[in-house]
């Protein structure tokens, strides 16, 4: 005689059938990945890193990566640094880039190389 303890977890494959694990799969795949600033710096003199992280999460939250910064007193080139090699798989994967950080990658360039790959 087997008894069972509690419900079944929502992940427990065991009492599911396979179009539920499909399912669960496709939402774990499609979870929204947002490329977007995440500040930093002090009051009035704003510094801000790139990175890519959940859309669900705070925008000074968590991040699975980041991958590069934006110093928007700096007004010359060296005021945003992107790893372009990155933020192009980022892109190919899915994810989607708020407008600030659109506009800024599409003034270096990176936008040009996703389209290409």
């Amino acid at each position: 005689m087997s008894v069972m303890r509690g419900a079944p977890c929502a992940y427990d494959t065991q009492h599911m059938t396979h179009d539920t694990i499909k399912t669960i799969e496709e939402v774990n795949s499609n979870m929204a990945t947002v490329i977007r600033l995440r500040r930093g710096g002090r009051k009035k003199k704003p510094f801000y890193h790139v990175v890519v992280t959940d859309s669900r999460s705070p925008r000074n939250g968590r991040c699975i990566e980041q991958i590069g910064t934006y110093d928007p007193l700096n007004d010359t080139s060296a005021g945003f640094t992107l790893d372009a090699d990155k933020a192009v798989d980022w892109l190919k994967k899915g994810a989607l880039p708020s407008e600030r950080v659109k506009s800024l990658m599409t003034k270096s360039g990176v936008m040009e190389k996703a389209a290409q790959k």
